[in-house]
């Protein structure tokens, strides 16, 4: 069933390419929560504190926006939020007035957002395939394995199937995702299911197909959604520039409080 479209379009924004928006200690901006689907990543951030002889871990959460994809009304945008943890009250907060789809990897502080009666109203996770991906691409490195290699395929014909229809309307993307993508990752699981009942509890393999089809549902959300996309790579690309081994804010630098 295909999530209902929101009945009122927000104002346009008026970015027309990636880049940062706002303050990082403020909220994200109204508009951009406005749209009934963005994406959300965080990564580390060393700050260096007052004294500046220590070093606090925060962390930078980014909210972003494209809807080019299918032709959308949400233009690419990006907000970077400073937060002193990663714990799900900082998502919690800065999420408070949102409500629809948020598309994220498979970290489990954004699992209480999902929570029944939330207000103002309800979010629903869709999940990274490009995580789930990875976890086997990781794999096939140490092992080289037939199966590793035939769940890598198959993921890559989903991939191929995207970029055929990259640039369509939300409603045909779903239409060639139920007719094409959905038997391929019907018969995923399946594959899955059946590699793990062979397998030891604690083995890598066993662990990296529990992940997947642990979050299956938010995995495979982007078959009945012509507006998801399969994976977080949207926001994921926008933290490279921030995401630096060499980082170090202090708390009174423009690092440490917001980011353009």
């Amino acid at each position: 069933m295909t999530l209902p479209m929101p009945h009122r379009r927000p104002p346009p924004m008026t970015t027309t390419r990636p880049r940062p928006v706002g303050s990082a200690r403020a909220s994200p901006p109204t508009v951009m929560h406005g749209f009934p689907r963005i994406f959300c990543d965080e990564t580390r951030m060393p700050v260096r504190r007052e004294d500046k002889k220590t070093v606090h871990i925060g962390q930078f959460w980014a909210h972003a926006t494209d809807d080019r994809p299918w032709n959308g009304p949400a233009p690419p945008a990006v907000v970077y939020v400073y937060a002193e943890g990663r714990a799900h009250k900082e998502i919690r907060g800065q999420l408070a007035a949102f409500q629809g789809l948020v598309q994220v990897d498979g970290y489990a502080g954004y699992n209480g957002l999902t929570s029944k009666g939330r207000k103002p109203g309800p979010i629903t996770l869709a999940f990274c395939l490009a995580h789930a991906r990875r976890k086997f691409i990781d794999l096939h490195k140490k092992t080289g394995s037939a199966f590793t290699a035939d769940i890598i395929e198959r993921f890559s014909r989903i991939y191929a199937i995207e970029a055929e229809i990259r640039g369509t309307s939300a409603a045909e993307r779903r239409a060639v995702r139920q007719a094409r993508s959905a038997p391929v990752m019907a018969a995923l699981k399946t594959v899955l299911q059946e590699e793990l009942s062979g397998l030891s509890t604690k083995s890598k393999t066993a662990e990296a197909i529990r992940y997947v089809l642990g979050h299956w549902a938010g995995l495979t959300l982007f078959l009945a959604d012509g507006r998801l996309e399969t994976d977080t790579n949207t926001v994921e690309r926008s933290m490279r520039t921030i995401a630096k081994t060499d980082s170090l804010c202090t708390p009174s630098s423009n690092g440490g409080k917001q980011r353009f």
